[in-house]
């Protein structure tokens, strides 16, 4: 019998709901299998047989159970692990399979702190074998340990809370007792309906005052036998204060009777009102302090861990001065440019993957069906402008080291090369964005060509910025350059009035859209395809071929002829006869027009096909055939007209007709 003990991992998939389950299938799939991070598993341990130990919640009774291995009904298996052999006999294993079973009742299950996967790890110590791996488990343990920080933290702000809420009782149940009792005067006739006027709710603060109800930790006792009791007579003055200061603001809808408090009572209650607010400032500001010890707290040890490190690292770098000078950071240098050629592209994917895969669409159920490929994405234009920024920064180190005297100059080329990869990055980023958006389907009425266009127009936007920019950085006066080249503006104007008539003219092509890629088109001598439109010039290939560059200002004073926009193309064919077939045109010619309109290239919306004797020569006669061809492809085109011709042809031999005369009459 074999020694060997496996652990066996199944994603948690025993919840009621599908879509919860795909769900964490999901998200086990992305944390573990991609990232490396962790998931949502229960595990099991397989040792001497076929059954599998794991443990679970009950109400009662040990919560170690036993299954086949690997056959969970309650989850889905993943996947097994062989974590190593154990020295432990048989015997041995069933004395700790007890020995956990009364450590491990079914009611002491937490699913942060004592889950199956903590089992699993006592048990794998007992049976003396390696622990789980981190990954099986860290979910879990990143929970407990924030339930521990954050209880740590909440005790120093309980305290404060305590005093609040113990205020906050005192003064609901004053509230509430008298609006359930109210006291009412004898001597007032308007207390007998109940009815009061708002002003008896503006005064409850004032009574809580006159009754001395103050803060206290205790709770709302009018028997308390602390209280100090007064004597008889002093209490019914006090009942006879609280009537009247009741009778005050309780009018009377029939005789308007009312109290007016008499100036001793006054100053009396509005000492006790203040004596009762200063209370309840001081425990406000005692919870101030409780939550600003506890930040002061946090901020003091990691101070003094930080002053601690420093020390350290100072003394150790008094005992060898090359240390701080020369080795760290060198070593600093070369290993941040290892790590940004090295492992900054793998990091920079895990993020792609982490943005196109977000957790947060999984659980609210949406699948992504279509992702940005890395290439095409953000991270992938960061990926070279980091690389060689970070080299530059390590090169910018050992300068400073190397010529300590050209120091003077080298933040101005670290500026620069700041500036240049910030360029080269939104150059990169805008190149995938509009290539990724040439991939779709036009939107927002933007087709192809105008998208082509704002990808110029904002790189040639981005080079001026850039450029102002790096000469900004590099301690050029951008706005003295400015004001030069402004004298000398006319004279370039001047000499640059033909590219700027070649810009503007493409400009009013790219918005007024004559023609577009891929267009046949005719501008007076000029004819071709249209294979691109630039700024300046279009590029065209002739009928032969040749690719022709057509500067745009051109087009402007021509007129422009877009074959691939017209809807119908005209098709009119000759066919000569043979003169002594004069008597069978009209069957012909009548045959031919039917053949011709059931050909399916042929258009009869506008114009029906045509077929007549159009010229009568001394051996020849010549019928003109016609017809709407529609918008089609060049091949398909000549593929319509051959079939014209053939059917043509053939319905003049079916009639025993000749085709053609004599040559020399299709040359008089």
């Amino acid at each position: 019998m074999t020694r060997e003990v496996v652990l066996h991992i199944y994603d948690v998939t025993n919840c009621d709901s599908e879509k919860t389950n795909n769900t964490i299938l999901q998200i086990n799939r992305i944390f573990k299998d991609r990232i490396g991070l962790g998931g949502i598993f229960h595990s099991a341990i397989q040792v001497y047989g076929d059954e599998e130990w794991s443990f679970g919640f009950c109400e009662n009774g040990p919560g170690v159970f036993s299954c086949p291995s690997g056959k969970n009904p309650m989850y889905t298996y993943r996947e097994r692990i062989v974590v190593g052999e154990t020295d432990c006999s048989l015997l041995k294993v069933k004395q700790i399979l007890r020995e956990l079973s009364r450590e491990w009742p079914g009611e002491s299950y937490d699913l942060l702190s004592r889950n199956c996967n903590h089992f699993c790890d006592m048990f794998c110590e007992r049976l003396g074998v390696p622990k789980l791996p981190g990954w099986v488990n860290r979910f879990a343990n990143a929970g407990d340990t924030a339930m521990v920080v954050a209880g740590n933290t909440a005790f120093r702000i309980r305290k404060a809370k305590e005093d609040i809420i113990t205020a906050s009782k005192v003064a609901y149940k004053f509230l509430a007792s008298k609006a359930s009792f109210p006291q009412t005067s004898p001597e007032s006739p308007s207390n007998t309906n109940g009815a009061g006027t708002p002003r008896f709710q503006g005064t409850w603060l004032r009574s809580l005052a006159s009754l001395g109800a103050k803060p206290s930790g205790s709770s709302f006792d009018v028997n308390d036998p602390g209280e100090e009791t007064l004597p008889p007579g002093n209490q019914r003055s006090n009942e006879r204060f609280q009537a009247l200061s009741y009778s005050s603001v309780v009018s009377s809808k029939t005789d308007n009777i009312q109290h007016i408090p008499s100036d001793h009572e006054k100053e009396s209650l509005e000492k006790t009102t203040d004596s009762t607010v200063d209370g309840w400032n001081d425990i406000f500001y005692n919870a101030r302090q409780a939550v600003t010890g506890a930040v002061s707290y946090v901020e003091n040890r990691a101070k003094e861990v930080s002053d601690e490190v420093t020390s350290q690292l100072q003394q150790l770098y008094d005992s060898y001065p090359y240390l701080e000078n020369v080795i760290v950071p060198v070593g600093s240098t070369i290993c941040a440019t290892l790590l940004a050629w090295f492992v900054m592209p793998r990091i920079l994917r895990k993020f792609h993957l982490y943005a196109s895969r977000n957790p947060l669409a999984l659980l609210s159920g949406h699948s992504i069906e279509e992702q940005i490929p890395y290439e095409k994405g953000v991270w992938s234009a960061l990926e070279d402008p980091a690389r060689y920024l970070i080299t530059f920064l390590a090169f910018y180190e050992l300068g400073i080291m190397i010529a300590p005297t050209t120091s003077q100059y080298l933040p101005q080329a670290w500026r620069g090369a700041v500036v240049l990869s910030l360029v080269w990055f939104l150059h990169r980023w805008k190149t995938n964005v509009f290539a990724r958006f040439m991939e779709k389907p036009p939107v927002f009425g933007l087709d192809r060509d105008k998208v082509l266009t704002l990808e110029k127009i904002s790189t040639m936007g981005l080079l001026i910025l850039g450029a102002i920019a790096l000469a900004e950085a590099c301690g050029v006066a951008v706005q003295s350059i400015l004001t030069v080249g402004g004298i000398g503006g006319v004279a370039t104007a001047f000499a640059a009035r033909d590219i700027l008539g070649n810009v503007l003219s493409g400009l009013s092509l790219q918005f007024s859209k004559p023609f577009s890629l891929g267009d046949n088109i005719k501008a007076g001598s000029i004819e071709g395809q249209v294979v691109e439109m630039g700024l300046t010039t279009t590029s065209l290939i002739n009928p032969e071929k040749f690719p022709i560059i057509v500067p745009n200002s051109l087009f402007s004073s021509q007129v422009i002829v877009n074959k691939s926009r017209a809807e119908l193309c005209a098709c009119v064919m000759k066919i000569p006869m043979h003169i002594d077939d004069l008597e069978k045109v009209p069957n012909v010619t009548e045959e031919i027009k039917s053949a011709v309109s059931s050909n399916c290239g042929v258009s009869l919306d506008k114009e029906l096909p045509y077929c007549f004797l159009s010229r009568i020569e001394n051996s020849f006669l010549e019928l003109t055939l016609g017809c709407n061809l529609k918008n089609m492809k060049k091949e398909e085109q000549h593929a319509t007209r051959q079939d014209i011709l053939v059917a043509a042809a053939t319905i003049i031999k079916k009639h025993g007709a000749k085709l053609g005369g004599k040559s020399d009459d299709f040359y008089s």
